[in-house]
């Protein structure tokens, strides 16, 4: 099943918006035509650091990057992430926006169990439900109809975690 990141609020967060998928093609005589390719905004960075973070918080943060297994696996974004943005933050928590790690986390050792943690977070745009629960033993058939699969294990004998289907784009 799709995760959460941690339940902590970031001292700093620096959000870049973006855009949309497009291709640009330019004539001969200097005329432009611009193609858009999706309806899914794409290319959002979200940095964040945590200032004076415990230890026992600073190993969640870790923890959560190796459940994820690195910058491979997609996860939400929390309510706290966005902190003041609780109302209205700028990507809905729900929405068609899934994050994964650019990077591995960086820790600095600022103190006696206090630790500053910086990460980066980029966009992946998906459709609601793309996250899908697969709570039943996987089949043959539900792999052959599934177009992406993480997770997977050895084939139909252990059960998913979650399929993630591309959905019109």
């Amino acid at each position: 099943m799709a995760s959460f990141f941690p339940e902590l609020s970031p001292s700093v967060r620096v959000y870049t918006t973006g855009g949309f998928a497009s291709t640009a093609r330019f004539g001969a005589d200097g005329s432009y035509t611009g193609f858009r390719r999706g309806s899914r905004q794409v290319g959002q960075t979200l940095q964040l650091r945590f200032s004076h973070l415990s230890q026992a918080n600073m190993n969640v943060i870790k923890a959560h990057y190796l459940e994820r297994k690195g910058t491979f696996d997609f996860f939400f974004a929390s309510a706290s992430l966005w902190g003041d943005y609780s109302d209205a933050p700028p990507v809905p928590l729900l929405g068609n926006t899934a994050w994964r790690f650019a990077s591995p986390p960086e820790v600095t050792d600022v103190s006696f169990d206090r630790f500053d943690v910086s990460v980066e977070l980029v966009s992946h745009a998906i459709l609601q439900g793309d996250f899908s629960n697969d709570a039943s033993a996987s089949t043959d058939a539900a792999a052959a109809a599934a177009d992406y699969i993480y997770d997977a294990g050895d084939s139909t004998t252990v059960a998913r975690d979650y399929l993630l289907n591309p959905g019109a784009s």
